[in-house]
């Protein structure tokens, strides 16, 4: 019996330290405009966090970005792409959960010269990455909702608006960085975190009602569970 109680107490011990407290970096997110087909963002990426990076880009609907890289060598995969009502495309990217190598710069390289904006910021203690969700309007509130799995699970929103004269402000959770083109573009980063696992919302305000798109990633405090086993069948 008391082998017994010592199984159930390690594996409550166990479950308790699967669940991860994620936090946001004390430096501040960065957002760059494009310069031809690169668009360089200037910020300090640390090892062993999770990085995301929000990219919109005008007059696309296909796979737009050839590359991104940082200088410390990180992994980055688009994890979810949202189309507007028109022809502008938003992305996440994002390295592995706590997967980050130590970088100076970011570098995206596109396969054309439409304007774009990218936005960077970063996140430790990222257990692993979740569900993904998109949204689109045309209307002066970005807002997108992404269904969390567990409680203290933060939610990254990318936000870009067809306009180069509005400016984005905070709405719902924490906007970490936005920029305008000054031409015909505003695009910015913003996260919340929820405190019980469902719906959680990201959300900014902008201050003219024009044509938008937005994405959202899951962030999660605790491990992804195993992917189920699959059987191999394999004909005579």
């Amino acid at each position: 019996m008391k082998r017994f109680g010592l199984l159930i107490f390690c594996w409550l011990m166990l479950g308790l330290s699967a669940q991860a407290t994620i936090t946001a970096s004390g430096t501040a997110a960065v957002c760059a405009v494009n310069s031809g087909t690169t668009i360089t963002i200037t910020r300090n990426e640390g090892v062993n966090n999770t990085v995301a990076v929000v990219v919109y880009v005008t007059n696309q609907h296909h796979d737009w970005v050839n590359t991104l890289t940082d200088t410390g060598g990180s992994t980055y995969t688009e994890r979810i792409a949202a189309y507007s009502s028109g022809s502008e495309v938003l992305s996440i990217f994002s390295t592995p959960a706590g997967g980050s190598l130590a970088s100076t710069s970011i570098t995206i390289g596109m396969e054309t010269t439409n304007q774009a904006i990218a936005c960077a910021f970063e996140y430790l203690g990222v257990a692993s990455l979740g569900n993904t969700a998109v949204n689109n309007d045309t209307s002066a509130a970005l807002t997108v909702s992404v269904t969390t799995q567990d409680a203290n699970n933060w939610v990254v929103g990318g936000f870009g608006q067809y306009s180069g004269s509005a400016e984005l402000t905070q709405n719902v959770g924490t906007l970490r960085a936005a920029l305008s083109n000054g031409t015909n573009i505003v695009s910015g980063l913003a996260d919340n975190t929820c405190v019980s696992a469902g719906s959680c919302q990201v959300a900014v305000a902008s201050d003219e009602s024009a044509v938008w798109v937005a994405a959202g990633l899951e962030l999660r405090s605790g491990a992804a569970p195993p992917a189920a086993a699959k059987r191999r069948i394999i004909a005579d």
